[in-house]
């Protein structure tokens, strides 16, 4: 006669049994229905279930009650459950964990690929990919540093200047006291993230970015929801102002035959550098000043500028001054190494 184990617990706690499980077990819990039982139905997640000790092998227990405590991997499942798609950032961190690249590509609602994950990395804060969540987040940021003003006010100030009717969404406390607030992505409008595009200290998370779940703990303080929802649409006139980039740059020093080459690359850097996610700024403005420096090497354009202008534009986006020097440098210096081949432009006076 086959031993038992009693799983108790809300249905998360049912789920957080997933984390001994194994390929061939999960295979077993295929063919007994224990899979449909754990995730496709609502009633039975929400009751106490009996599990074969198979499912559970590894554990060596009969006839005890077994529980998985792990609140991180809680708030994953919580965030999946609700339509977020999460991935594992580091233990106590907001960046995601070293090696885990293409984060929005692998970001999931999969119950049992979650699972997997926080097995393999207890105590990792959930991140929620804006993309595929399909979400927008405008993130109002306390005033610190060089900068008096309140995100939150100057947020409230554009709402009320615009005359936009107010509606509570989703809202999420951070721990330096600033808020999340989670709008649905406008279809069409294939919006990036932003940094003070709405003002100062009002930044927007949405293609290309993420933001730290709910439930995560940074040092020592919780990211809490406020207002759990519903998530509302992104007001119109805020989707107006995001929809256009806004890039700056003076007159450059460039060679004559490739300006329009050279401006449309520059302008492209930058935008992507402005619109660099959290966690990956600084990766950014190193890959932008690489192939900036590229055309450095080509001529093209001159390094003192270009490397004012990445300053001011790193600085823009939160990096350090110390940790933009650095990097510029690092950057520029390597893409000199392997100039750009520049596109030829026919003189129209030369047969």
């Amino acid at each position: 006669m086959q031993a038992s184990v009693e799983v108790r617990g809300p249905r998360r706690r049912s789920a957080g049994a997933l984390l001994k499980t194994t390929a061939k077990q999960r295979l077993w819990m295929n063919a007994n229905g224990v899979h449909n039982d754990l995730v496709n139905s609502k009633t039975e997640r929400d009751k106490t279930c009996r599990c074969s000790s198979l499912f559970l092998a590894g554990y060596s227990l009969e006839n005890e009650a077994v529980e998985v405590r792990d609140p991180l991997f809680d708030a994953a499942m919580d965030l999946a459950d609700r339509g977020f798609h999460v991935f594992p950032l580091g233990k106590g961190s907001k960046v995601p964990r070293k090696n885990f690249t293409k984060w929005e590509l692998r970001a999931t609602r999969d119950r049992f690929k979650i699972a997997e994950w926080w097995k393999r990395w207890p105590g990792s804060n959930p991140g929620v990919a804006c993309k595929p969540s399909v979400i927008l987040v405008v993130d109002l940021d306390v005033a610190k540093g060089d900068r008096t003003e309140d995100g939150r006010q100057v947020f409230w100030d554009l709402i009320k200047s615009l005359k936009i009717p107010w509606e509570p969404t989703r809202q999420v406390r951070t721990p330096s006291g600033g808020v999340h607030l989670y709008y649905k992505a406008p279809p069409g409008a294939f919006l990036g993230n932003s940094v003070g595009r709405l003002g100062p200290g009002v930044d927007t998370r949405a293609i290309g970015g993420y933001v730290v779940g709910p439930g995560s703990v940074v040092n020592g303080r919780r990211y809490e929801v406020e207002v759990a929802g519903p998530i509302r649409e992104l007001p119109r006139p805020l989707v107006e102002l995001l929809r256009t980039p806004v890039v700056e740059y003076r007159e450059v020093p460039i060679r004559d035959d490739i300006s329009r080459y050279a401006e449309g690359a520059i302008a492209n850097e930058l935008g992507r550098l402005a619109e660099a996610g959290e966690g990956t700024r600084n990766a950014t403005l190193n890959s932008v000043a690489y192939r900036l420096g590229r055309l450095v090497g080509a001529g093209a354009i001159d390094r003192e500028w270009v490397t004012d202008a990445l300053l001011a534009a790193g600085m823009q986006i939160g990096l350090s001054e110390r940790e933009c020097v650095a990097t510029i440098r690092s950057g520029l210096s390597a893409g000199e190494l392997l100039p750009n081949s520049l596109p030829f432009v026919h003189d129209p006076g030369v047969p």
